[in-house]
């Protein structure tokens, strides 16, 4: 078993060891097996697990974008690669990532972006970075908005448990592509329109508001209806 199919399978058995259940819509824009972008909105340090639980059963493991200037210096970015990342090094270049996403794409892989570039648990997307419409652009595939929602009740910023009560429900809800063939900054804009829509589409479904009316950024809009 490589190293990629390890860790996602590893993942995806640590979600189902803690009761999460991961419902995805919109699958059928991941069908198939092309190279294409994944862009999600970043809420949780466990959402690429949730990602790729979304893929269907015929696509490979998706490629992730991650930092690795905040992992242990052990934890190189050849060990990186050999578990399915692309090296991000946010604090020099994070640049010089777009070439090796772009050779993965050209070898026939998916990858997976967050433009947020680091996690908010909230559910209004922060402004996006270009990268994942430049990627998409120069490698001529769709780039596939995503919005990933319930994660944060197992691990993200400012949590130190995670919140199991009841089980939790992870929904991955997927969007038709985005147009990059116009400006990068306007293609950002609407690519982060989107991921936001996702995520309110989502809530509507399936979450209740705060019993006292308090704005939805903490406590009860964790919880499903």
């Amino acid at each position: 078993m490589s190293g990629v199919r390890l860790l996602m399978d590893g993942a995806a058995g640590l979600l189902r060891l803690l009761g999460v259940r991961v419902i995805v819509h919109g699958r059928e824009w991941l069908a198939g097996g092309d190279p294409l972008v994944v862009a999600a909105n970043h809420v949780s340090y466990v959402d690429f697990a949730a990602i790729q639980a979304a893929r269907p059963v015929e696509r490979p493991p998706l490629w992730f974008l991650a930092r690795w200037d905040l992992l242990p210096p052990a934890v190189g970015a050849p060990v990186m690669r050999r578990f399915g990342l692309v090296p991000v090094d946010e604090r020099r270049r994070p640049g010089r990532s777009l070439p090796e996403a772009l050779a993965r794409l050209a070898d026939g892989h998916a990858v997976a972006v967050h433009p947020e570039g680091r996690v908010r648990p909230g559910p209004e997307p922060a402004r996006g970075r270009s990268g994942a419409v430049r990627l998409a652009a120069a490698a001529g595939v769709p780039l596939i908005p995503c919005s990933v929602w319930g994660t944060q009740r197992l691990l993200t910023r400012g949590r130190r448990a995670p919140d199991l009560r009841g089980g939790v429900d992870v929904h991955v809800r997927l969007g038709p592509p985005v147009d990059v063939s116009g400006p990068v900054a306007s293609a950002t804009r609407t690519l982060m329109a989107r991921i936001g829509a996702l995520t309110h589409a989502t809530l509507l479904a399936t979450h209740r508001p705060p019993a006292d009316g308090s704005p939805t950024t903490t406590g009860e809009w964790h919880v499903a209806a």
